[in-house]
């Protein structure tokens, strides 16, 4: 330590120019700004759509706070080197939940390593090939821009749903969910239900892009009897136009099928959620039940 705990003015310069060749490329021909957003939420608070107890969201109940509200409709940028990321708050839950707190703590700093990685990649490709005294080669999961909207959901099934969960790729920032829904009604319309914020897409349709979707579904209806997890995997959206692009859906079919699409004013295409998709729609897959999520969740396991 400098006596006085101040560096003299010749080494407080060496210091800064040091920092400062840190944040650029060797010639210093090349400055970036990184705009990152943290969304630290508060005890007992959670909206994060990726945790592992999804279904315990907060915006599912219409309680989720400002924090996550704020977060929801945040750019998230990174080709512009704007990214946001939600941080739940320390969560007091019985022993099989405890690993939600270490989960977020581990997934801030996953967040942000990534974005240091992204500031790498960003002053490498602004150097435009000039040689540098170090090559450090970086992988970071692919990143679009997204887009936020209110879950919605239509039920032709004649069994009650009680909450929904949309899950895209691990670190993408994609998904979502809902609440319940009633069954289809006695003339065959769909009873609708959602407009809970938010569930969270691709700004641009992804034909590669493929989903996990969940959902509990109660064939009882009895009032005692707990229903059960199912899930459809590799679930595609249905081809949209971003530039138009809407409310977003998901739709519960009779036979545990599920279709997910987003409204982009194309009223006489496949994403009308006036009209019924075909049953050969190649967009809609179909569900099984979820063995995992009910050991894990459901009262009863899977008896």
């Amino acid at each position: 330590m400098p006596e006085g705990g101040r560096l003299q003015q010749s080494e407080s310069e060496d210091a800064f120019m040091t920092g400062t060749l840190r944040m650029h490329d060797v010639t210093r021909s090349c400055q970036q700004t990184l705009q990152i957003s943290l969304f630290f939420d508060g005890t007992n608070n959670n909206d994060d759509a990726n945790n592992p107890y999804p279904h315990l969201r907060d915006s599912l109940k219409h309680a989720h706070t400002n924090v996550a509200r704020l977060f929801n409709i945040a750019i998230d940028d990174l080709d512009n080197g704007i990214s946001r990321f939600y941080i739940p708050g320390l969560i007091h839950l019985h022993r099989t939940h405890r690993m939600i707190n270490s989960n977020c703590l581990l997934r801030l700093g996953i967040l942000l390593k990534g974005a240091a990685a992204a500031l790498c990649l960003s002053l490498a490709a602004c150097a435009g090939g000039q040689q540098s005294a170090t090559s450090v080669q970086v992988e970071v999961p692919q990143r679009v821009r997204l887009v936020s909207g209110d879950s919605e959901v239509l039920n032709y099934t004649p069994w009650y749903i009680e909450n929904f969960s949309i899950f895209g790729p691990s670190g993408s920032g994609i998904g979502g969910g809902g609440p319940g829904v009633l069954p289809v009604k006695e003339d065959g319309r769909p009873s609708t239900g959602g407009g809970v914020c938010c569930t969270s897409v691709p700004a641009e349709w992804q034909p590669n892009l493929k989903l996990t979707v969940r959902w509990a579904v109660d064939k009882k209806m009895d009032g005692k009897t707990p229903g059960y997890w199912y899930k459809a995997e590799n679930v595609r959206i249905a081809q949209y136009d971003g530039a138009n692009a809407g409310g977003i859906w998901t739709i519960f079919l009779p036979g545990d099928r599920v279709r997910f699409m987003v409204t982009d004013g194309n009223h006489e295409g496949g994403n009308n959620p006036n009209n019924r998709p075909a049953d050969n729609d190649p967009y809609i897959v179909q569900g099984v039940l979820d063995v995992e999520w009910n050991r894990m969740y459901r009262r009863g396991g899977m008896q």
